[in-house]
């Protein structure tokens, strides 16, 4: 089977700064099949809870880079309407098109359902499913102009229903159902939109189906 190959093709990747991380995998995969790559991530949680780690949108950028793909960091959020559309703006300002988008950025915040705060279960539904809305609403209209589009959305296996992640799994179960949702609609346009489940082993496939 021949491989993939995104030569002309511009691709974001929501959540991409950490290291490791699925998001930068992605990035760096798609940058070296040879799309035109959107690095986005926020850098840090700015509520400072939960994630004290920093993660760089720049940096997973100049890998891509150094190893001879074209990459650009974005550290918008993709938790508002006007941070999802500054992130596909990102990359019609720098390559003119976007043309395949991994809806990676999340959190996962483990609590009981009778702990977590009503903050932190608002925060699943902001980044975990309504970023994914967001950020494949920005893009959808310049896919459906262009007749193409790839949209990959990661989704978990907690949507099935895991302990003390009720926020979490039901977010993703959300973003599940997006996908099925946009799937349908955006057969006849030319957008077609898939979701991966991580497990124990993951890897990135857009399909060309």
């Amino acid at each position: 089977m021949a491989e993939f190959r995104f030569e002309g093709r511009t691709a974001i990747v929501t959540g991409a700064g950490g290291n490791p991380s699925l998001g930068r995998a992605h990035a760096l995969l798609l940058g070296a099949r040879g799309a035109n790559v959107v690095v986005n991530d926020i850098g840090t949680d700015p509520e400072a809870r939960h994630y004290p780690g920093a993660a760089s949108a720049e940096t997973v950028a100049a890998e891509i880079r150094a190893a001879g793909g074209t990459a650009i960091a974005n550290t918008d959020s993709v938790a508002t309407p006007e941070g999802g559309q500054a992130i596909v703006q990102a990359a019609l300002d720098a390559f003119g098109s976007v043309d395949i988008l991994v809806n990676n950025a999340g959190i996962s915040i483990g609590a009981p359902f009778d702990v977590i705060s009503a903050r932190d279960i608002q925060r699943h539904f902001d980044i975990n499913l309504m970023g994914t809305a967001w950020c494949s609403r920005a893009a959808w209209p310049h896919m459906k102009s262009a007749g193409y589009g790839r949209i990959v959305n990661i989704t978990s296996s907690s949507m099935t229903g895991f302990a003390n992640q009720a926020a979490y799994a039901a977010s993703k179960g959300g973003v599940w159902s997006l996908t099925r949702a946009l799937a349908a609609e955006g057969e006849a346009l030319g957008i077609k939109v898939n979701a991966v489940s991580p497990g124990g082993y993951t890897r990135l496939v857009i399909s060309t189906c």
